[in-house]
């Protein structure tokens, strides 16, 4: 920290030999900065602001009625067409800004700069609601002329308004013309596609496609079609096999024991007479056991005939496929054997309809086949001139529609006009807005003091000396033996405050020069103008 003290010290105290230098220096620095800033002219700055009504009082009894025209995209468009060449040709001229300009380089250059000068904006996206515009336009404009600057914002504010209102009735209008000549050339080319079309189909009278779709693709998609119905025939059919195994593997009659309940449908399948008597044989053998011993001649006798009864009962079963059944049983209908068959039955009822289908899908496939060579060619050119037909007459009938909405639009917006609310009329301030003297003054002040300084330390770094013998013997490695003082101290004492004290007064001076020039900066810039004028 001392080290780095002293070398301040040091660095100070070599600038100080050169401090008349530096003084000169940021005198002169000063006064042509300043005279600088005075002799730059005051710039005064014009606004306007307005508001761009756009909304339609109509336009929810219309909206599907009429074209609205595009109110964004015009304010765009009016936007560069106030900015062009032409508008800023009628605004140097009105102000007699075109005086100066004395050849067509002087023009452009006076043109570019105007353009720069001009600062139209608004129109932008609108901060409060999304999506929507913001109708707040604000002209400025900045000119040495204060009433030249609120003329030319003027200018600028009258012709974007009568370019709006312009273009907005022209816009109907050339819609409108474009719209009447483009319907009439579809009418004429719409007269000879129906003319082609009809002479077409009856030269092909007998070759026309009974469908929309085409010739190759109607073929294709009815042979899928077969091909699908061979492919469900042959479902159907093994669906058949299965359910005539699952039939052979069933028995048609069962025991009516094995069936839980018989219902109406289940119907006796063994109800005759050897059953009858064997029935009435055994309630007989019971009665007669109540009075009789079994080895009564007559019970015997009715034994012996049961027993042959229920031999031939199962002689008869076993011809039916039925042997477990009991000797007091009965056999019915097997209902599962009775389900097989009625599906089966379905099945074949089935299996004919799709056999009738695929002969029908084949017929036709065969006849479609055979008109290969010459229908893809007819149907080729059909399409194509259907099509051409199909496309004029979609965009005639567009185009008529279109024209009622412009006609019906420019009905609307003759009746309903853009409105424009003027919110500030065209006005600039007293004071200027530029130059900002104050803060250049002060720092032509802050540079005239850096530049008289920095010229100072570069002259003692140019010339350096030595201040002290340890300075000497650091830079040199060498031992210093001594050094002489200076003699006659109160003169010299004397002589440095003398110089110190002018310093300080021209310091002061330079400062009460600063002083003076910041508070007669407005009056002696506009004193000085009116002299040099």
């Amino acid at each position: 920290m001392k080290d780095t003290v002293k070398l301040v010290k040091d660095e100070l105290r070599g600038a100080w030999r050169y401090r008349w230098h530096a003084l000169g220096v940021a005198w002169l620095v000063c006064a042509l900065g300043w005279l600088v800033i005075y002799l730059t002219p005051d710039t005064y700055e014009a606004r306007a602001r307005f508001y761009l009504d756009a909304t339609s009082a109509l336009e929810p009894f219309v909206r599907n009625l009429s074209v609205g025209m595009d109110i964004d995209q015009q304010v765009d468009l009016v936007k560069q067409v106030v900015l062009g060449r032409e508008a800023l040709l009628a605004v140097a001229r009105e102000t007699d800004m075109d005086i100066q300009a004395k050849n067509p380089g002087e023009v452009d250059a006076m043109l570019e700069k105007l353009r720069a000068g001009i600062q139209l904006t608004g129109g932008g996206p609108s901060r409060i609601e999304y999506g929507q515009r913001d109708r707040n336009f604000e002209i400025a404009f900045r000119d040495v002329d204060r009433q030249r600057a609120v003329h030319v914002v003027q200018i600028v504010l009258n012709s974007f308004m009568e370019n709006t209102l312009t273009k907005r009735s022209a816009g109907f209008q050339s819609a409108q013309d474009f719209l009447k000549k483009q319907i009439h050339e579809q009418e004429q080319r719409l007269a000879s596609a129906e003319n082609a079309l009809a002479e077409f189909k009856r030269r092909n009278i007998d070759n026309l496609p009974a469908q929309e779709t085409s010739y190759i693709g109607g073929l294709q998609a009815e042979m899928t079609e077969l091909q699908n119905l061979r492919s469900q025939l042959h479902v159907l059919e093994s669906r058949r096999q299965q359910l005539s195994a699952q039939l052979a593997a069933e028995k048609q009659y069962v025991p009516s024991s094995s069936v839980p309940s018989a219902s109406a449908g289940n119907r006796p399948a063994s109800a005759n007479e050897p059953d009858q008597l064997i029935l009435e044989g055994q309630a007989r053998l019971e009665q007669l056991l109540r009075v009789y011993t079994p080895k009564h001649p007559e019970v015997i006798a009715l034994e012996e005939n049961l027993v042959q009864l229920r031999a031939a009962r199962r002689a008869e079963l076993a011809k039916l496929g039925v042997t477990d059944v009991p000797e007091r049983g009965s056999l019915v209908a097997n209902p599962a054997y009775e389900q097989i068959r009625l599906q089966r039955n379905q099945l074949d009822v089935e299996i004919a309809a799709v056999r009738g289908q695929i002969a029908d899908r084949a017929g036709r496939v065969n006849n479609m086949r055979s008109k290969m060579e010459t229908m893809p060619e007819v149907e080729a050119e059909l399409a194509q001139l259907t099509r051409d037909y199909d496309v004029l007459k979609e965009r005639y009938s567009t185009m008529l529609q279109q024209f009622e909405a412009a006609k019906l639009s420019e009905t609307v917006g003759e009746s309903d006009k853009v409105d424009f609310s003027i919110l500030d009329p065209p006005a600039a301030l007293s004071a200027p807005v530029s130059p900002p003297r104050l803060l250049l003054l002060i720092g032509v002040l802050m540079m005239g003091l850096g530049a008289g300084g920095a010229v100072a330390f570069a002259l003692s770094k140019m010339n350096p000396v030595f201040d002290s013998t340890a300075g000497l013997q650091a830079l040199t490695g060498l031992p210093v033996l001594g050094a002489v003082s200076a003699t006659w101290l109160d003169r010299r004492r004397e002589r440095r405050r003398l110089e110190v004290t002018r310093v300080a007064a021209a310091g002061a001076a330079l400062l009460v020069v600063f002083v003076a020039v910041v508070l007669a900066r407005d009056v002696g810039s506009r004193l000085l103008h009116g002299l040099i004028g």
